[in-house]
């Protein structure tokens, strides 16, 4: 703000630059991405800092600092090369040959963090230059291609584009019309002029489109500095497949002043001096109110969970590296204790939040690219993974990679879950993985077991009664619930669900378990509908005679994890007190594929039925009952009215986000 609030000045005098500093500090994305880890905050920084030194011709020395702030721009923000190329072609041409040491310094600085960049690579990747190249052949090459192709010359950017997806690790195949080699874009081509109020709320625009009409009208090498350069990166940038206002954010240091000098030329339209204070006051009270308003609607608790989590690590990290102290003084010779290792999923989200005694370490390849790893990328993350003793992700970067959680399931043990509703609305829940222990009463993903005795299994974990089911086919397959295992897990007092399944024939079928919990008294429920194991280890795999543990998030209200559904706690009148009784309801059914993906249709095609865990004779479902949405066999077994079977019951401490005080009011739904 400090560095914009001097370029304000320079191109339109004090009052100017107080006012582009405002425009800076109201606006929603600076305010964002000040409190998370952008590097175009620190890209608009550098260019600010090099601009005040090239406004106007300075010295030698002006210009080598201003090269090398330039440079550290690229270096911090490879995105700043569509910045800075048009601004020292502006610079040759106001310089020319007789003050070149302006833009020579420049390009000078550019080279400099060029060759700093391509010895980092060198260093951490082994190929000198391997991340500058990636970057500049997939993005330079994207947005010419998609400029050629927009022109007709679709001949002139297949070989681009050929070479864009070569750098990308994708084949290319050619389609049959060459044309669909073209521009593909995520959002329309005009986004950014349809969003626009978004990054420049509506007071701040009208300024800036009054300060770019100035730059015309009364133009000068500063104005024309401060905003061709600018507008050509934004240009660029509605080429781009991927687009967001994230990528505008070095635009700030050129687009601020020039709004600024368009709200000074504004006021200077009125002579009375109380007049041009109230209109300043009209139009800046709203720009601050606008931008803190559209700020407050951003998900900018997006990365709350994970600071709670990180704290959550810390705590743990505190007893692990207190136990190594000790037993690095007490050993022969005493040894330097080794530093607890923690990573995150989200590596920015954590950044520089470790304690004293914890080492944060950077996964090579950021989780939430995975689909696209290839072998030896998922092995580099995975060695990394290995020699981890906290892990930190969230919930949907392992459930949608079911090959992901399966490893992460051998290695690691669910410590603590960090939830809170309508907070993590990108993220799902987040755990606090530690490396896997021995403990038999550790939450885990995913455990599979072979050649142990299933009833001493039971007698083992005291588990409640098991439930039977054998496929209606006639085909013989058989499952048994031996029990289920609740458990609460810090910090926030969640618990976990744990179900451990035994298959004396195997199973051939892939089946969806519709696991649900409800209360005697309401409407409310929870229901976990799941392939087998998180979809890592499904039920067409298991084998006769495994045991197959699988553990579930137990967050008792209806669609708990929807990011906007409301808060509907289970437990009805229950929740006025200390626990609520539960009763599990299960259904074992094989659905089609193709009818659930395409149409979003539930299509049974196969079905376990429960049956008597002795003989595994088939159990009959009595008649409905219109009195009553609960049916009961003779022998005491229990169906809900949409074929469900009751397979356990159990008590479940009332959470505090879910308690009802007791004061006689009608309860919410």
């Amino acid at each position: 703000m400090h560095r914009v609030a001097r370029l304000g000045a320079r191109l339109a005098g004090r009052n100017a630059g107080l006012v582009a500093a405002l425009f800076v500090g109201a606006n929603p994305l600076f305010l964002q991405y000040s409190a998370q880890a952008e590097s175009g905050i620190a890209a608009g920084l550098c260019l600010a800092l090099g601009l005040e030194r090239v406004l106007e011709r300075g010295t030698r020395r002006d210009a080598w600092i201003a090269g090398l702030w330039f440079g550290a721009s690229f270096l911090v923000a490879y995105k700043s090369i569509a910045i800075l190329l048009p601004l020292f072609a502006l610079l040759i041409v106001r310089d020319r040959w007789k003050h070149r040491s302006s833009w020579l310094a420049s390009f000078g600085g550019l080279g400099v963090a060029a060759v700093v960049q391509t010895l980092i690579d060198w260093a951490m990747y082994g190929e000198p230059g391997a991340s500058l190249k990636l970057y500049l052949v997939t993005n330079f090459g994207s947005v010419t291609y998609s400029l050629l192709h927009r022109v007709g010359l679709t001949q002139i950017a297949r070989p681009i584009y050929e070479l864009v997806l070569a750098y990308q690790g994708v084949q290319f195949e050619a389609p049959p019309d060459l044309g669909a080699i073209g521009y593909k874009g995520l959002q329309g081509p005009y986004w950014y002029f349809e969003y626009l109020h978004h990054f420049l709320v509506v007071p701040v625009l009208a300024c800036t489109v009054i300060g770019a009409v100035l730059c015309i009208v009364r133009a000068s090498w500063k104005s024309t500095v401060l905003t061709l350069a600018f507008l050509v990166f934004a240009a660029a940038t509605f080429n781009k497949g991927s687009k967001d206002f994230r990528l505008w954010i070095p635009l700030l240091p050129g687009l601020a002043p020039v709004g600024a000098w368009g709200f000074v030329a504004l006021l200077s339209i009125v002579r009375s001096v109380a007049w041009r204070r109230a209109l300043g006051v009209f139009l800046l009270a709203p720009a601050v109110a606008l931008g803190l308003a559209m700020f407050l609607s951003l998900p900018h608790e997006r990365f709350g969970a994970y600071w709670d989590a990180m704290d959550a690590a810390n705590a743990r990290a505190r007893e692990l590296y207190a136990a190594e102290t000790a037993a690095a003084r007490a050993s022969t010779p005493p040894r330097v204790p080794e530093p607890v290792r923690i990573a995150a999923a989200y590596n920015w989200a954590v950044y520089l939040r470790q304690e004293p005694g914890v080492e944060l370490v950077k996964l090579p390849h950021q989780l939430t690219g995975w689909p696209k790893f290839d072998d030896a990328q998922k092995g580099r993350d995975f060695a990394v993974l290995e020699e981890l003793d906290l892990f930190v992700a969230h919930q949907p970067v392992l459930s949608q990679h079911p090959d992901l959680l399966e490893w992460t399931a051998a290695h690691f043990d669910v410590r603590e879950l960090v939830w809170g509703h309508g907070r993590q609305t990108e993220t799902g829940p987040l755990y606090l993985l530690e490396r896997r222990t021995s403990s038999r009463s550790a939450a885990r993903f995913l455990d599979v077991r072979r050649g142990v005795d299933p009833e001493h299994f039971r007698a083992k974990r005291a588990l409640p009664p098991p439930a039977a089911f054998v496929a209606a086919d006639g085909s013989g397959e058989r499952i048994v619930l031996l029990g289920y295992e609740v458990r609460t897990l810090p910090p926030h007092g969640w618990s976990w669900i744990t179900y451990h399944w035994y298959t004396p024939t195997g199973v051939t079928r892939d089946l969806t378990i519709v696991d649900r919990l409800t209360a005697l008294d309401e409407r409310n429920t929870w229901q976990n509908d799941h392939r087998g194991a998180w979809g890592a280890y499904p039920t067409s795999q298991w084998r006769a005679g495994e045991i197959v543990s699988e553990g579930y998030p137990l967050v008792p209200a209806t669609t708990p994890f929807a990011a906007d559904a409301p808060w509907r706690p289970v437990g009805g009148g229950y929740r006025r007190g200390e626990a609520v009784p539960l009763r599990l309801w299960m259904e074992l059914v094989e659905l089609d594929p193709v009818a659930l993906k395409e149409r979003g249709e539930r299509v049974v095609t196969a079905r376990f039925v429960p049956a008597d865990p002795v003989t595994f004779a088939p159990r009959v479902q009595p008649e409905p009952n219109p009195a009553s949405a609960v049916l009961e066999s003779e022998d005491g077994l229990q169906w809900s009215g949409d074929d469900l079977v009751r397979v356990g019951a159990f008590f479940l401490s009332v959470h505090p986000l879910a308690r009802v005080a007791n004061d006689g009011r009608p309860l919410p739904d």
